[in-house]
């Protein structure tokens, strides 16, 4: 998957304050060995965090400022890894004011002592997967974490752009025994707020004084959110606040905000024709070079589509309000690479230029819950592709996939609504499609024969949709003294002394083409023989093993990167001298969303064993986890079941 441009780094960073907790506290009056058995297994537990923010209006501007002040308690010598601390921004979003951190190490007699941090350390927020990074960070580490010491930190942080206001979560990694989010608005301002996932124990109040509303929720004793594999992002079940101002009422006009999603697309807007350009020569050049002898337009839109994942490298740059504006087409198609705005914006200007109806178009990827329709604010989308309409479809090109074909969306933009730039004044509202199971069908076939206490013999395995680009994807990145072991082990049968030979590949290179692989294969001392009975499970492969979920552990539900059908055709060769004995029953269990089927038959001396699974959704809930349980325990029941053969010369 390619990384997430600036975007869905904007969206960590508003909720970066989870990771950096302490507080004010005079006198820390706290009762250690009571909270080291509420909070038994954890090193730290957040005491209290709050922010403190105030909108009011300044002339015709916004003033906005928040103050956020939070203490966390080192539960156990084994706290010292909390102690590395960070606060993070974006420079035309937001700056750090008056930072200051400090340790409460208690004393041996009682009491504590002040030691405060010497040294911050300022730096770009650059990794291997981002060319330039507008994301800052102030990082620090809190002095002498021993037990029972609190790491305190304060700041004030400045909005400079009211289009980008916080979201604040109100449960995190770890536990807290007090959240609050406190909001002073000035009443000029038509403040709007969404709680998202709410609960019955975050308390609202509403103050008026003056000019002033204050709005203040508040939780406490809040459990830590897991960390657990293929999770949805907290977004989705942590509760949180989202505020954006619709407009206000400044000393000479009214200004509006983001008040709805008319409002969030003329940004957005606003932004991107920064970015837009006509064609230049070389774009024009190419252009032609690679529609010349296209016969329609699906040939023109898949010529340039292509050429463009080829040839345009995918580099995450963040780069101030460039984290928004696409970088003109010229820029991008000259320097060879770009981000996933500058491809889409030069993917838009070719297909635009070919005669294809052609659309920028905004997304956020599948981490991200929102909708355009219900949460008009920048977090929703991280994410830029292009739209494209070619005889009544709509297709969704994602420049940042290398092996993508045209017939699908990137599988980590499937289900989300995607805003579609028609005009200037005009956009559209679609839902990206779910890529059914079928379509990214895994299809095996196996012929097994047997030679003692082995079995071997040759198989194929057929590789359709969003699975068949991330095959080859990975293939493509194997360096080339691992490719061969990388293959071996995709297509061993599920057994560690598997051998795997003469593979043959076809359709590796082409986006559009079926990625087909054949080889050989053989499994020693597979076979169990007692008498004149040899008994062979036909499961050499068992999908969703071990895949139970633990209902007393598991707290969040999963999320996965596409829809699975998996097609197996076991075919078994009776070995001379021997037939049929017993053939095992046949299992089905269809959920809606999930389930397999297992059948076997008998032709002549050859048995037929057929499996088909599949999975239908990107989600599985918490309702569904005992029915998958249910599934898979009916699974482990077919799994065990034998082939029966016996001497045919009795």
């Amino acid at each position: 998957m390619a990384t997430p441009p600036i975007s869905s780094r904007i969206l960590f960073y508003v909720v970066i304050f989870l990771c950096f907790i302490g507080g004010v506290i005079a006198q820390p009056k706290i009762d250690l060995k009571s909270l080291k058995q509420k909070y038994k297994g954890d090193d730290v537990v957040y005491l209290n965090y709050t922010d403190n923010y105030v909108i009011d209006i300044k002339g015709d501007a916004l003033k906005i400022q928040n103050s956020i002040s939070t203490e966390m308690l080192f539960l156990t010598d084994k706290s010292g890894p909390y102690a590395a601390q960070q606060v993070t921004y974006v420079d035309f979003i937001n700056e750090i004011n008056d930072l200051e951190a400090f340790t409460y190490v208690p004393k041996e007699k009682g009491g504590y002592k002040k030691v405060e941090v010497k040294e911050f350390k300022e730096r770009k927020n650059t990794s291997e997967s981002v060319f330039y990074d507008d994301v800052s960070t102030k990082s620090y580490i809190f002095p002498q974490p021993v037990e029972g010491a609190i790491g305190v930190t304060n700041y004030i942080e400045v909005l400079k752009d009211p289009h980008f206001l916080d979201k604040f979560f109100f449960a995190t990694f770890a536990p807290i025994e007090q959240r609050s989010v406190s909001i002073k608005v000035n009443k000029n301002v038509n403040f709007k707020y969404i709680l998202k996932n709410p609960t019955n124990d975050i308390i609202l109040t509403e103050v008026t004084s003056g000019n002033y509303i204050t709005y203040t929720w508040t939780r406490k004793n809040i459990a830590k959110i897991k960390g657990e594999s293929q999770a949805k992002s907290i977004a989705y079940e942590s509760p949180h606040l989202i505020i954006h101002i619709a407009s206000y009422k400044g000393k000479t006009k009214t200004v509006k905000v983001l008040e709805n999603t008319r409002d969030l697309y003329n940004y957005c807007y606003s932004l991107l024709e920064q970015g837009v350009e006509k064609p230049d020569k070389e774009i024009i050049r190419i252009t032609d070079s690679l529609t010349a002898n296209a016969k329609t337009d699906l040939d023109k839109l898949t010529g340039i589509y292509y050429y463009l994942q080829q040839n345009i490298k995918y580099i995450a740059i963040e780069d101030g309000l460039g984290g928004f504006i696409p970088r003109k087409p010229s820029l991008v198609c000259s320097r060879k690479y770009g981000d996933c705005k500058d491809i889409a914006n030069l993917l838009y200007t070719m297909l635009h230029y070919a005669g294809i109806s052609a659309y920028h178009t905004w997304i956020g990827t599948t981490d991200i819950p929102y909708r355009f329709d219900d949460e008009p604010v920048m977090g929703v989308a991280n994410h830029m592709i292009v739209s494209a309409q070619l005889n009544g479809k709509w297709y969704f090109l994602d420049g940042t996939s290398n092996f993508l074909s045209y017939k699908y969306p990137s599988d980590f933009i499937q289900g989300k609504q995607a805003m579609i730039n028609i005009t200037a004044d005009s956009f559209l509202l679609l839902n990206v499609p779910i890529i059914k199971a079928e379509d990214n069908a895994v299809t095996d076939t196996v012929r097994i024969q047997i030679a003692n206490d082995s079995i071997f013999g040759n198989a194929s395995k057929t590789i359709y949709g969003l699975t068949r680009c991330g095959i080859a994807s990975g293939l493509k990145y194997a360096s080339e003294n691992k490719h061969q072991e990388v293959l071996e082990k995709f297509l061993e049968l599920g057994q560690n002394n598997c051998k795997i030979s003469n593979i043959k590949t076809t359709g590796i290179k082409g986006r559009d083409s079926i990625l087909i692989f054949m080889y050989n294969f053989k499994v020693p001392k597979y076979i169990n023989q007692i008498e004149d009975k040899i008994y062979i499970n036909m499961n050499v492969e068992k999908l969703w093993n071990k895949s139970e979920i633990e209902l007393e552990t598991r707290t969040r539900e999963f999320i996965f990167d596409q829809t699975n059908y998996h097609n197996k055709v076991m075919i078994l060769d009776i070995p001379k001298g021997y037939k049929l004995f017993k053939l095992p029953n046949n299992f089905k269990i269809d959920n809606k969303d999930f389930g397999f089927e297992f059948s076997y038959e008998e032709k002549g001396n050859v048995v037929y064993y057929r499996q088909k699974y599949f999975y239908n959704s990107l989600f599985l809930n918490k309702p569904d986890f005992v029915k998958w349980n249910e599934t898979i325990e009916y699974l482990y029941k077919a799994y065990m079941q034998t082939i029966v053969l016996t001497s045919s010369e009795k």
